[in-house]
């Protein structure tokens, strides 16, 4: 069997982008701002990781991955959280991430703190589909 580390990585990481758009609300959705802030740090690219990690631990343990794919993406909301947060101007003060400006950069240092809250929050959401 001829296993590729960046061919797996690849796979999975399409995997968890297409579940991160289902499960993040609409950027057309009330108040249209915080979501679009949401958005460009949640599905902004990276590497994925950490629910990289966790899809390969359940592949591991003979499990389901689409059954953990809710885990691997809270996973993933949580750390685009702090990264949001650690950005801030009272932290860090990055003007980059990944890139591209940083959430405060383009949406204000309030909405940045907002929208990192809200990922945070609506990752425990997330959780609650697990079992469906």
């Amino acid at each position: 069997m001829n296993f590729e580390l960046a061919d797996y990585f690849k796979e999975k990481k399409q995997l968890i982008d297409s579940y991160l758009k289902e499960c993040i609300p609409s950027e057309n959705t009330d108040p249209e701002a915080l979501f679009k802030s949401m958005h460009y740090s949640l599905l902004a690219p990276g590497k994925r990781i950490r629910p990289v990690l966790v899809l390969a631990s359940a592949n591991c343990l003979g499990m389901n991955e689409k059954e953990v794919l809710p885990i691997a993406c809270a996973l993933e909301m949580i750390h685009v959280f702090s990264l949001i947060h650690d950005d801030l101007p009272a932290m860090d003060d990055d003007d980059l991430r990944r890139n591209q400006p940083t959430n405060h950069k383009v949406f204000g240092e309030a909405n940045a703190i907002l929208a990192g809250d809200a990922l945070l929050s609506h990752a425990f959401s997330v959780l609650t589909k697990l079992g469906e």
